[in-house]
């Protein structure tokens, strides 16, 4: 997971910390976390009360340097929100494909999530972002686009935009509604006390 310098909170979580959970939750482990900042303490705190110890690499190094050769990777870039179904569908999609198929997922041409095999690893040792590793790939012809229709995946760019994204997140995973199972629920016996 590549962290931001400047984290951005969704629903009580960094999307670090969100992304985190959901590889974690998706089995994909060991989970690193990169950044030129270490994750924040409150955010460790509550991985860790969870469960989940992060790695962490060195800013000083490429996010991939430390990575062992045991099999594929899943890159997620900085700042991205997305749905459990598109980790999930990622990383079927390149089962599908054979082993050294490189998928990512793509938001008007920019990569948010990546998956590369074990054969491109060692290519991407070097690269220091989500977009060399995604360029390095392309170049090769090597790169399959995760169709997005019906999944939700956005990359946040400032702080300001969070609350709006969060909205159109729950929309989503409430089926286009704008409030949540739990706040309909408590709504049912709030309201007549």
């Amino acid at each position: 997971v590549l962290n931001d310098e400047s984290p951005i909170t969704v629903g009580g979580l960094t999307l670090t910390e969100r992304a985190v959970l959901l590889a974690h939750r998706a089995a994909l482990c060991p989970v690193r976390v990169w950044g030129v900042r270490a994750l924040d303490p409150d955010s460790d705190a509550r991985l860790r009360s969870r469960g989940i110890s992060v790695l962490r690499q060195s800013p000083d190094s490429a996010p991939l340097a430390g990575a062992e050769d045991e099999g594929g990777i899943v890159i997620v870039g900085p700042n991205v929100l997305f749905g459990p179904a598109v980790l999930a569908d990622l990383v079927s999609l390149a089962g599908r494909d054979g082993p050294s198929a490189a998928v990512a997922a793509c938001v008007a041409g920019t990569p948010l999530l990546l998956y590369a095999p074990l054969e491109a690893t060692a290519d991407l040792r070097t690269c220091r972002s989500l977009e060399m590793m995604f360029a390095r790939l392309a170049t090769k012809g090597a790169v399959r686009e995760l169709p997005l229709a019906g999944a939700f995946c956005r990359r946040i760019g400032r702080a300001d935009l969070a609350p709006s994204v969060e909205r159109d997140y729950v929309r989503h995973l409430n089926g286009g509604q704008s409030e949540s199972f739990f706040t309909k629920r408590i709504r049912q016996f709030s309201v007549p006390l």
